[in-house]
């Protein structure tokens, strides 16, 4: 039987619709008897956290990791939907919460270029970097990654910590993946403005 953690890097801040979201999870796991965990790891820097977090996947000998972010939200079923396409490193679709809102899936990382126009036929892609908000792994990728580099999420003076993890990963020769059937959503804050802009839009992305 796979033996997962559910590992969430957090602070003091958890969105209503993400406990909602991990609750509908959880739920389904159980029903399915899945030996699973959840783990939150506070730290002032995001990379420590998620080091942290890896090393315990891969300390108490989890087969596979779920990485969730504490502002997504997403369908119950995302792991299976991950899960099923096969791919030991696999990330649903999901878009920044700020300006323009685009993909946090990207095509190429020196530099770093976003994955934009999605194709649904396959809906498996091949891509060279991504945001952790949701995303599956096999445990086995961290342990390489830490034995190699002594960290999986140190940022590196280009790359933040989630992409300096998959350059990482990639030049120990795995490869990264996106499934366009995962789509998650990405809370984000706005301010509510007074007078309505030309649009007739009161709200503003902060």
């Amino acid at each position: 039987m796979v033996k997962l953690l559910i590992a969430i890097p957090t602070l003091d801040y958890m969105h209503r619709k993400f406990a909602e979201s991990l609750t509908g999870l959880c739920k389904i796991l159980a029903w399915n008897k899945i030996d699973f965990d959840v783990s939150f790891e506070g730290c002032t820097l995001v990379y420590m956290s998620r080091d942290n977090l890896a090393k315990r996947a891969i300390e108490e000998e989890y087969d596979e990791v779920l990485w969730l972010d504490a502002d997504m939200v997403f369908e119950p079923d995302i792991y299976w939907t991950l899960k099923e396409t096969g791919k030991d490193f696999i990330t649903a679709i999901y878009r920044g919460r700020h300006g323009e809102n685009r993909p946090c899936v990207f095509e190429k990382l020196e530099p770093p270029i976003r994955w934009e126009n999605f194709d649904y036929d396959p809906p498996v892609h091949e891509i060279k970097g991504c945001g952790f908000g949701c995303v599956l792994t096999k445990t086995y990728i961290l342990k390489d990654v830490m034995d190699q580099y002594a960290t999986c999420f140190r940022p590196t003076p280009l790359l933040g910590e989630d992409l300096a993890f998959c350059k990482r990963a990639s030049d120990c020769g795995y490869s990264i993946w996106a499934d366009v059937n995962a789509p998650a959503g990405h809370i984000g804050q706005y301010e509510i403005q007074a007078i309505p802009d030309k649009n007739g839009n009161f709200l503003k992305l902060i």
